[in-house]
């Protein structure tokens, strides 16, 4: 980024634009930086801060659909300088664990997690014997997320427990599905985090939902195999 030519004995009124949104959010300390590095060129200047909630940052962008937000609050301010901060690599964004989780426990919330049913067939390839269940991603973020990806930081996160509980659920409700329909399947396997596995609770809280689905036999449990190496 080029400086801008200010005289040191200037108050330039500087703005710095944060994108906020659901795949980055600025923390504190960054901000803190920017004004660190801003005010070691010009101590005297004037420094505002908007969050405003876009993926695409740039000032022409920002002054074409965010018009109303300065109008509003900065009608009396000449801008020396509107700085755009801007993280739009999703490499950079995938390697960032905090916005990963973020972005994870939104998708939690709005159901962006989902199972997809692989049929296993019998050996004649005549019909299918059972379906293995596989857990998939469509973020509103990052676009499909492939399960080696999400799964470990979903477990050093916490959200894996909550990410578990939902195939359980998602899994109940296809095999109900299939038992609604008397199709002749004999199993459902779902793959387990040893991290779920482990709470003191889950067996117990898994028998009761399958005793309350009258569900018997009809689910298989596989521990992934990464957490068992």
């Amino acid at each position: 980024m080029d400086s801008p030519v200010f005289a040191k004995e200037d108050a330039p009124n500087i703005m710095i634009i944060h994108s906020y949104d659901l795949c980055y959010q600025w923390t504190s300390g960054q901000d803190e930086g920017i004004r660190t590095t801003i005010l070691e060129h010009y101590p005297t200047a004037n420094i505002y801060t908007e969050n405003l909630d876009s993926k695409r940052i740039s000032e022409a962008y920002i002054m074409s659909t965010q018009k109303d937000v300065f109008v509003d609050k900065y009608a009396n301010i000449d801008f020396d300088l509107m700085l755009a901060t801007e993280q739009n690599s999703l490499e950079k964004l995938f390697d960032n664990e905090y916005n990963m989780i973020n972005a994870i426990e939104h998708g939690i919330e709005n159901d962006e997690f989902y199972l997809v049913f692989q049929p296993i067939m019998t050996l004649d390839g005549s019909q299918v014997h059972s379906f293995e269940a596989l857990l998939r991603w469509n973020s509103s973020c990052y676009g499909a997320v492939s399960p080696s990806e999400f799964i470990p930081i979903a477990e050093t996160g916490g959200q894996i427990l909550e990410l578990g509980d939902k195939v359980i659920d998602m899994a109940i409700d296809f095999i109900k599905m299939l038992q609604k329909n008397q199709q002749k399947v004999s199993t459902v396997s779902i793959n387990i985090s040893v991290v779920q596995f482990y709470e003191a609770d889950f067996v117990s809280n898994l028998l009761a939902k399958l005793k309350h689905h009258q569900i018997n036999n009809a689910m298989w449990l596989r521990l992934y195999p990464r957490l068992l190496l």
